[in-house]
């Protein structure tokens, strides 16, 4: 059975055959220093670091940690700490937080090591088209009930998130929200925040940008989004490489898979021979956009198979820069391209195809930046840090199950006996089968192991049922079961990790938009940067 490569890159100790694919080189002083180094030695483009300053200044409100980041990217050597994500519904998933946090901590460390300017930059992805992955998101009630907040997300379809704007039905959201999150201490401050970022007429990117940069006001994090006339100037290069060159980085990105199976670890992107890495948008570039198909004469569209692109395509690949965007694995070589990247941070999913991109840096004559696994963990607000006490639990120790949760409780009186059940059971059935097993043993000595064999199994079941009655008893605690249902829907939200469940705002009511960013910071900062392990991150 193959393993997946990101959580076996981040763990402590990489095994061989995942190092052999993509190299920790952010564990070595030596290699952060010279992959700043190599990133410091590339001019940041002038048409680049304009728009960085155009984005950045025009979000409000405005701080003087922004700008100090700006300030920076005039300086000789400059480079970056790059991370970025879908720009989601109310700040998308919290692991925006731990990326982003993770990235300014990564940009503190390599400048500090090396003496050299070092900027955290969260590049928007707004080239992709999937409205459905971004438009809903989960909170917490204070009753502790998980609600999802989804918006309706029609549009064209397959059209790129940078040109998506919200309608009235925005309004429906944020009223939503306020709806859920009202009663929390910091419920109207939070829900403020989110209904001027989300209001009608806004773009997903802005509004994105304008709420996570509110939160990170007091860090130099930037934010770029490379859906510009300009930026998509600078990267055609790129695009015109992966159309000429297609055959031969099919059979690279094949080898590699191979290679990567051979490890023993999955292929997060299958390779498609036939597919371009680039999309191309044929309605021009608000409209939806398409894989380019290899036909021995030339190239169709994928999904659109009876439209022969010809002169179309030869025109768009000189003039027309905003009708081309990038897939999942072509995005890092723009984004290397654009900026001088010393390091990229990214969850086990992005981490693992960057597995496959080696062969492509190659190809084009680009350094692989350090690669950093994004820090993780768990937020907890006073409330949930009463319930884990109580339950005598920690988050990296709770079960996701509520019934789990409550047999992992200390001992409980069930309703049958005070006496502990397995211990008396076990006594009476030693008891009824000794006379039994001594007489049948002097018939057949070998039948004295099915005897025992059938007391542990039954020791066993009555030790199953035992659980199963004390958990039953707990279930009856009113005080106990309000903890472990509360505990359970802070750290695992309907089921799934808090850090892919849960938005902003629903931290934000709980302890203020000012008082996320601070904690997060100090958490990483603490931790073993380069082990990566799960943080509790104290509110």
């Amino acid at each position: 059975m193959s393993e997946r490569f990101g959580p076996a890159y981040a763990a402590a100790t990489v095994p061989v055959g995942a190092r052999a694919l993509l190299p920790d080189a952010f564990r070595s002083a030596a290699g952060r220093e010279a992959a700043v180094e190599r990133a410091g030695a590339r001019p940041l483009h002038p048409a680049v670091r304009a728009a960085l300053v155009e984005q950045n200044t025009a979000i409000r409100p405005a701080h003087h940690g922004r700008q100090r980041g700006l300030t920076k990217l005039n300086a000789h050597g400059v480079s970056v700490v790059v991370t970025g994500q879908q720009v989601g519904l109310f700040g998308g998933p919290l692991y925006a937080l731990w990326k982003a946090a993770t990235a300014v901590v990564w940009a503190e460390r390599l400048e500090a090591e090396t003496g050299r300017p070092v900027v955290p930059v969260f590049w928007l992805q707004t080239e992709d088209h999937d409205l459905a992955e971004i438009a809903s998101t989960s909170v917490v009630d204070p009753r502790n009930g998980v609600h999802t907040i989804a918006l309706d997300h029609a549009g064209p379809t397959r059209a790129s998130v940078a040109h998506a704007r919200f309608d009235e039905s925005v309004l429906d959201a944020t009223s939503r929200l306020r709806e859920l999150l009202t009663g929390l201490p910091h419920a109207e401050a939070a829900c403020a925040a989110a209904s001027v970022s989300y209001r009608p007429g806004q773009s997903w990117a802005a509004a994105f940008t304008r709420l996570l940069a509110r939160v990170f006001a007091n860090t130099e994090l930037l934010f770029l989004d490379p859906r510009t006339e300009e930026l998509a100037a600078l990267a055609m290069p790129v695009h015109r490489w992966a159309v000429a060159e297609h055959d031969a980085l099919a059979r690279a990105l094949a080898s590699r898979a191979d290679a990567i199976a051979a490890h023993g670890f999955e292929v997060q992107v299958p390779p498609r021979a036939d597919c371009s890495l680039s999309f191309f948008h044929p309605d021009g570039p608000e409209g939806p956009r398409f894989r380019l198909r290899r036909h021995e004469v030339g190239w169709s569209l994928a999904g659109r198979e009876t439209e022969a692109m010809g002169d179309v395509l030869e025109r768009a690949l000189r003039n027309e820069p905003m009708r081309w965007s990038s897939s999942a694995l072509l995005r890092p070589l723009v984004q290397d391209t654009l900026l001088p990247t010393a390091a990229y941070v990214g969850g086990p999913g992005e981490i693992a195809y960057w597995a496959q991109l080696p062969p492509l840096y190659e190809a084009y004559g680009l350094p692989v930046p350090l690669v950093v696994p994004r820090m993780t963990g768990t937020f907890v607000d006073s409330e949930l840090r009463t319930s884990l006490h109580a339950l005598d639990l920690t988050p990296t120790t709770l079960p996701r199950q509520l019934d789990a949760i409550l047999e992992a409780l200390g001992p409980a009186a069930t309703p049958c006996t005070e006496e502990d059940l397995e211990a008396r059971t076990r006594s009476a059935m030693e008891a009824v089968l000794a006379e039994a097993r001594a007489r049948a043993t002097a018939l057949d000595p070998a039948i004295a192991s099915a005897f025992d064999k059938t007391v542990e199994n039954a020791a066993r079941g009555v030790a199953k049922l035992e659980r199963r009655l004390h958990a039953a008893t707990l279930r009856a605690d009113p005080e106990r079961n309000a903890h472990a249902r509360a505990a359970l829907a802070r750290v695992y939200p309907g089921g799934a990790p808090q850090d892919r469940a849960l938005c902003v705002p629903d931290l934000a009511a709980r302890v203020g938009l000012d008082h996320i960013v601070p904690p997060l910071l100090a958490a990483i900062r603490a931790s073993d940067l380069d082990a990566a392990p799960p943080l509790t991150v104290s509110l």
